[in-house]
């Protein structure tokens, strides 16, 4: 295990969320094939972190806008990646979408399957032109672990 999926794993007790059944993970898998990361299959189905909110405030957010997210279902994940702009465009640059904002803007979190370890980053609605992200317009929030210590 990855010291991200200890993090998440061991925070259980902190945790108010649920887990994913092993159809949606199969769901995952199916429609997502080898992009969906394994790190983030355990750490779906090892901790509850499905539907759970997370703060992080300006000074811990690199992009300092803040941070007020929920944690997406899987089913929220495959609709925002086939059927919703931002999720279409950021699938084709390996982003796979894990949370949506409470603040009102209702603009996806990601991580990026590209990255060694994952972080978390925000990819607004309107960054999309023509199908396509402008990739300026992509915002990194942090490293994904670092949401647990900041549970809302």
């Amino acid at each position: 295990m990855t010291e991200f999926e200890n993090t998440f794993i061991d925070s259980n007790n902190l945790l108010r969320g649920r887990i994913a059944s092993v159809d949606e993970v199969e769901e995952l898998k199916r429609k997502f094939k080898d992009l969906y990361p394994s790190y983030l299959i355990n750490v779906i189905l090892k901790s509850r972190v499905i539907g759970e909110s997370f703060s992080l405030s300006y000074e811990y957010d690199q992009s300092e806008m803040g941070v007020e997210l929920e944690w997406m279902t899987p089913k929220s994940q495959i609709e925002e990646c086939f059927s919703n702009y931002p999720g279409i465009s950021a699938l084709k640059l390996g982003f796979i979408p894990v949370g949506i904002c409470l603040e009102g803007s209702g603009d996806p979190y990601f991580i990026n399957t590209n990255d060694k370890e994952p972080k978390l980053y925000r990819v607004p609605h309107d960054s999309v032109v023509e199908d396509s992200i402008s990739i300026d317009q992509i915002e990194y929030v942090c490293e994904l672990k670092n949401l647990i210590k900041h549970l809302a």
